[in-house]
């Protein structure tokens, strides 16, 4: 199999630390990113290939979910080859479409063969990356982060935003079988429905926060500087143009500035501290940043 296409660009990052505005962001500015996205309860886009997503499942899933560097798949040099070859030849079969499109899959058949910038967005790509490059030992990784207590309340608000449109879906459906009408086959499972209350959601997401951070500062570690890219995510929101136009230079986009201008104008400013100012996440700013090792380290135990 040709190695002659261009490297992928991983877009990584804790969940809700931007890594969908910045996948967004750059796929408008010429990255290809796939055809079929994973969509949130609500309806929003993540930006998120199925197909890398289910790859991605796949192997950390048959760890049981325990996305550590210890299991086998990382230790084990037979099974960790193996995990790569199985990775080799999903990349190449016809499936792969899904994520390449009609064009793009008759004209290449397989990313390994892309000759246009190209990549996906995932999460959980932190917890794969030493297998990603092994298989692409040329992928260069964009690494988006955010204070982890404005992540957490941005979960939360997510929530509730699911929870208000999971109770539409049912009253449609409550709606129409009232009329006799059934509930089709390929709507009656949903993802699941996250219910917790605000209190223990905000603590599980901040020890997601501490791991994942800390995961990807020791997964980047090993990937040469020239190969990876860090973005900090209040930084987009406020001088976009300029991280855009970083992160088009390190990627190897030719883009205008007028272009990358006319597009940083479509960020939405936010208010970055809006956290601090609930007296209920200021104090919980104000104990996690003091037990927080990740929040000193990113610079987020001085706001």
């Amino acid at each position: 199999m040709s190695r002659a296409g261009f490297p992928p660009i991983i877009i990584t990052g804790a969940q809700r630390s931007g890594t969908s505005l910045l996948a967004h962001l750059l796929q408008q500015l010429g990255l290809f990113i796939g055809k079929e996205f994973k969509e949130f309860l609500t309806g929003e886009q993540t930006y998120e290939a199925t197909y890398f997503l289910g790859i991605e499942g796949a192997i950390l899933g048959w760890s049981f979910g325990k996305a550590v560097w210890g299991m086998p798949w990382f230790s084990d040099p037979a099974k960790r080859k193996l995990v790569c070859d199985y990775m080799r030849v999903v990349l190449n079969a016809e499936h792969v479409a899904a994520y390449l499109g009609t064009d793009l899959f008759k004209k290449f058949r397989t990313p390994f063969e892309l000759r246009v910038p190209w990549g996906w967005k995932s999460p959980t790509s932190i917890h794969a990356l030493p297998l990603w490059l092994n298989v692409f030992p040329g992928a260069k990784i964009v690494y988006i982060y955010r204070n982890g207590v404005a992540a957490a309340r941005s979960e939360v608000m997510l929530r509730s935003r699911e929870t208000n449109a999971f109770r539409g879906w049912v009253n449609h459906w409550l709606k129409l079988k009232s009329k006799g009408m059934a509930l089709p086959r390929d709507s009656v499972f949903l993802p699941a429905l996250r219910v917790s209350k605000e209190s223990v959601a905000v603590k599980r997401w901040l020890f997601y926060w501490e791991y994942v951070t800390k995961a990807a500062d020791e997964a980047l570690a090993k990937v040469p500087r020239k190969n990876q890219l860090s973005i900090k995510f209040e930084s987009l929101i406020e001088n976009p143009a300029s991280v855009l136009e970083e992160a088009c230079e390190f990627i190897g986009l030719s883009v205008s500035p007028k272009k990358i201008k006319a597009i940083a104008k479509t960020v939405k400013a936010e208010q970055l501290d809006a956290f601090l100012r609930d007296p209920k996440y200021r104090k919980i700013y104000n104990s996690f940043k003091k037990k927080s090792p990740q929040m000193i380290t990113y610079g987020y135990d001085k706001l």
